[in-house]
């Protein structure tokens, strides 16, 4: 299957979102980069060590230099707020899942 590109604009970038994995417990980590590979921001936070995420979802850093950005990826179709949220240090990380045809897989890697 061909590797979708999630491609957005931002602050007159195009950007787009990259597959990568965290070393600590194998999770999938999504990432934003220009398109040409500057990183811009670590969307998701990494959760799965401590089993607090279900399979399929996500949990995203919606809070610091990520508040813009998140902004505009809830107004594309990548993605679904499930509404749950999930402590991670002194802030909360908002749970999301991939829309369709979108699947973790079909994301390009870093």
């Amino acid at each position: 299957m061909d590797k979708k590109e999630m491609t957005f604009g931002f602050l007159g970038e195009e950007l787009k979102i990259v597959r990568g994995t965290y070393a600590n417990g194998g999770g999938v980590s999504l990432s934003v980069t220009s398109t040409d590979g500057e990183a811009w921001a670590t969307l998701t936070v990494n959760l799965l060590p401590l089993g607090q995420i279900e399979n399929g979802h996500l949990a995203i850093k919606t809070w610091s230099e990520n508040v813009a950005i998140v902004e505009v990826l809830r107004g594309t179709d990548f993605f679904t707020n499930t509404g749950k949220r999930i402590q991670c240090g002194h802030a909360k990380a908002e749970v999301w899942r991939l829309k369709e045809p979108y699947t973790i897989n079909d994301i390009p890697t870093e």
